[in-house]
């Protein structure tokens, strides 16, 4: 940590104020460091996401008893709880690298507010796949595999998304960017580790239940990032917010697919 850093749990309260609807304004004095220095902090905040995501479907699980129905109230709990951030990113991703447009056409197309075909098909598409996935997995596991799964699903995509900001170059200028606290400042080396440990915490967790399972979803969660990363640096040279949107909803999606492939039915 420089000597400009502020403390860890302001960095935290920043990361859980920018990417969550929650508004802490008992925090309301948090440094302006605080909201430009939160990015390694991001996969705690998708731990909690997830967390409250697995406690949704287990109740409406318990008193419908309906896993597609539980399943849908609780994505559509963890988009309310983060007020469709990525997802407005995937959207928006999918609407500048669909068709066959310049890189300047691209990146005014991610800062448009409307949505086009593109990013209604993506979007989806992403939503249906990972909630078809999610039901499988809970019709034949545990609530509790359910639960590591979804935690670690939520985590880790968001640790491959903050990866991603520091591996390519901001595509755009910061002025009237949704992005311009992630990009402000660099990423220590300290803070590099931080997020990818926090990433891997649940994943770890999982592959003590599920060893091949967490396999399959590390390998296909990792592959979508690189796609998306991949596509990006083609295509604008580098990456924006919504791009690291797109990254963290596909490789979720490919976190829960990876799932799937290697799943073996609970006896």
């Amino acid at each position: 940590m420089t000597l400009n850093s502020p403390p860890d749990w302001q960095r935290i309260l920043a990361a859980f104020m920018f990417a969550t609807r929650l508004r802490l304004t008992w925090f309301d004095r948090l440094t302006p460091e605080s909201h430009q220095q939160f990015r390694p902090f991001m996969p705690l905040v998708g731990g909690f996401v997830g967390a409250l995501g697995a406690l949704v479907f287990a109740l409406s699980d318990t008193l419908l008893n309906n896993i597609p129905i539980a399943v849908v109230l609780s994505m559509a709990a963890t988009i309310l709880l983060t007020g469709a951030l990525h997802e407005d990113g995937l959207a928006d991703s999918c609407d500048a690298f669909g068709g066959h447009v310049s890189r300047g056409k691209a990146l005014t197309i991610m800062k448009d507010s409307r949505l086009g075909t593109y990013g209604v098909c993506g979007l989806f598409v992403v939503l249906l796949l990972k909630c078809l996935a999610l039901v499988a997995v809970a019709q034949t596991h545990s609530v509790w595999l359910f639960t590591l799964m979804y935690i670690a699903a939520h985590a880790f995509s968001r640790s491959l998304a903050i990866r991603t900001s520091w591996r390519l170059n901001y595509a755009s200028t910061l002025d009237a960017s949704k992005s311009e606290p992630v990009v402000r400042d660099a990423v220590t080396q300290r803070d590099k580790v931080l997020c990818l440990a926090l990433g891997a915490t649940p994943l770890a967790m999982l592959a003590t239940t599920q060893f091949y399972l967490t396999l399959g979803a590390l390998g296909l969660a990792v592959l979508g990032a690189w796609r998306v990363e991949a596509l990006s640096e083609q295509r604008i040279q580098g990456y924006t917010g919504d791009v690291l949107g797109a990254v963290q909803q596909v490789s979720e999606l490919g976190f829960y697919l990876g799932v799937l492939i290697l799943m073996v039915p609970a006896t």
